[in-house]
C-alpha cells in the first residue's frame, strides 16, 4: 500500500484548496531565498577571507602582533567536549532512573 501521490493528484488537490497552493509556493520561495543567502554568505567569506590566512594565525601563543586564533580554537573544542560529556552523562543517568 503506497502513501505517495502523483503530480496529477497534487494539482487536483491544489485546485480544490488554492490556499494550500499559495502556502506551498511561499514555503518554496522561502527555502530558495534562504539557500541563496547561505550560498552568498559562504562565497563572500571564502573570497574575502582565504587571502588573509597566514601561518601566524595558527601560532600556539597569542600576542598583539600575531593575533593567533589557535588558543580560541583549542578552548572552543575543550568547552564543546566538556558540554557533550556532561550532557551524555546526564542523559544516561536520567534514562537509568526511569
Amino acid at each position: 500500500m503506497s502513501n505517495q501521490t502523483g503530480i496529477g493528484e497534487k494539482l487536483k488537490s491544489y485546485l480544490k484548496h488554492p490556499g494550500s497552493f499559495i502556502v506551498m509556493l511561499l514555503v518554496m520561495l522561502g527555502a530558495i531565498i534562504t539557500f541563496a543567502v547561505l550560498l552568498f554568505l559562504i562565497a563572500y567569506i571564502l573570497i574575502n577571507g582565504v587571502p588573509h590566512i597566514k601561518p601566524s594565525l595558527f601560532a600556539l601563543e597569542y600576542t598583539s602582533e600575531n593575533a593567533s586564533l589557535m588558543p580560541a580554537l583549542i578552548n572552543t573544542i575543550i568547552m564543546t567536549l566538556l558540554s557533550l560529556l556532561i550532557a551524555v552523562r546526564l542523559e544516561s543517568s536520567l534514562r537509568s532512573s526511569l
